[in-house]
């Protein structure tokens, strides 16, 4: 089932990165599946005293978090602090009587506001990323979380059949396979743990 969802993962035609940008994008995966295996793992203990709470306790804690590093984003746009890559010319000391040849800053644009229908749309990600907890928070309790898991892990699949249903897309045969193969695991799973 896992290999099915990493098949279906795959995305044709995408260029191979440099081996730095790939080394640095499965390191930051690493910590992405370590820190989400984690939580669901933290999330089946607590959820052994009451599902609702462990999962108003993640949502709070994400909430807390998430709010934190928007503050810090929109202090930085307020002072107008931009990163520019250094420079000889930008690095010349004016003392000496040359002008600083740095490229003058851009003025940042300043954040739009969301339209309704954004609006709309990330709340319903929310609602439904906090269902998918709750959902992964009560299975827990009723079955092992070995299978609970690898079953929480098949959303890959869910995006190829709302791509195909929402905007027609066509997933490559890489993607079906894989799609196939998930099913089958799935399928695997329910057998042997009656």
């Amino acid at each position: 089932a896992l290999g099915g969802s990493v098949a279906a993962s795959w995305i044709p035609g995408e260029d191979r990165p440099p081996r730095r940008e790939a080394l640095v994008g499965a390191a930051v995966a690493g910590g992405a599946a370590l820190g989400a295996g984690t939580v669901l793992a933290l999330i089946d203990v607590a959820s052994r005293a009451d599902a609702w709470w462990a999962i108003a306790t993640v949502r709070v804690g994400g909430a807390l978090t998430a709010a934190a590093l928007l503050a810090g984003a929109l202090a930085r746009v307020a002072h107008g602090v931009q990163r520019q890559p250094s420079s000889p010319a930008s690095a010349t000391p004016r003392a000496r009587g040359r002008p600083s040849r740095a490229a003058p800053r851009r003025p940042r644009a300043a954040p739009r506001r969301l339209s309704r229908g954004a609006a709309l749309t990330i709340a319903a990600i929310g609602l439904s990323d906090v269902a998918a907890d709750t959902a992964f928070a009560n299975a827990t309790r009723a079955g092992a979380l070995s299978v609970v898991s690898v079953l929480a892990s098949l959303y890959p699949v869910t995006t190829i059949a709302l791509g195909v249903i929402a905007i027609h897309e066509r997933p490559a045969s890489v993607q079906l396979a894989g799609a196939v193969l998930a099913c089958a695991g799935v399928a695997i799973l329910a057998a042997t743990t009656r």
